[in-house]
């Protein structure tokens, strides 16, 4: 699916159709810029209506310009050391590829934002040992079978084939492991839960990674097409997704952000 919204967009075939969509949001949604902006994938047993983690100095943000789910997802934001962060927790899109289900992404490169951080939590896959806690990844197996790319084509936003090899910020990692006390490792990201996509190719292709997480492809495909380096942390072993430790990590990444893009 392209994401298609209704009538009043320029006629013409899928590709050029989704680019027109995608724009067409964007000029829609909120104007403030913003530094970093922060993506809460869902646990697994966790309500899909859940807030997202409640952060010192964030306030909830309630702006009616967003399509479609967006709508209805909880925002928040606020400054951190004079840095402006928007949170997002993402909503469920069942059966549903496309654009529309990364929209964020692209609105925050659009707004100037400096970095992506996704939080998410997995599992071990017992090919090396990790400890209970945070995993910073250093590599990524896309094992769905959708993307937000899916009919997007040409667009100003990014090359039409990304290179995701290089949306993995290794300047954002030194925040993380001094906070955090993070390990690396390699992340197989599979189909969100609730979504009902199923993952593509065998699941023994997960084991060439350390842990798995689900949902964590959509923001790193978008963050890829639109070049805006990200930092994807998966919670593993634990029960609280962040909830703790956020805090203390937001200030450090704001104070480790690459510069703007001239």
């Amino acid at each position: 699916m392209s994401g298609n919204s209704g009538g009043g967009l320029p006629e013409g075939d899928l590709e050029e159709v989704g680019a027109s969509e995608l724009e067409a949001a964007l000029r829609a949604a909120p104007p403030e810029p913003l530094d970093l902006l922060v993506w809460q994938q869902a646990g697994p047993d966790e309500r899909p209506s859940a807030g997202p983690v409640d952060l010192p100095g964030l306030e909830p943000w309630e702006e009616g310009h967003w399509p479609g789910a967006w709508a209805d997802a909880a925002w928040q934001h606020g400054r951190v050391d004079d840095q402006r962060v928007v949170v997002v927790k993402a909503p469920l899109f069942p059966q549903e590829s496309g654009w529309s289900t990364a929209l964020p992404v692209w609105w925050a490169a659009s707004r100037g934002a400096r970095a992506l951080l996704v939080l998410s939590e997995g599992r071990a896959t017992g090919r090396s040992p990790v400890p209970a806690g945070v995993v910073h990844a250093v590599d990524h197996l896309d094992l769905t079978a959708s993307s937000p790319l899916i009919g997007l084509g040409a667009s100003s936003r990014g090359p039409l084939f990304p290179d995701r090899t290089e949306v993995l910020h290794p300047d954002l990692v030194p925040a993380a492991e001094r906070v955090l006390a993070s390990v690396a490792g390699v992340v197989a990201c599979l189909p969100a839960e609730g979504s009902g996509l199923e993952a593509r190719g065998p699941e023994a292709l997960a084991l060439e990674a350390d842990v798995t997480t689900r949902g964590a492809a959509t923001p790193l495909a978008a963050a890829a097409h639109a070049g805006l380096p990200t930092l994807l942390l998966v919670r593993v072993h634990t029960d609280a997704l962040f909830a703790e430790d956020a805090p203390m990590l937001l200030p450090a990444l704001v104070a480790s952000l690459p510069p703007r893009a001239s």
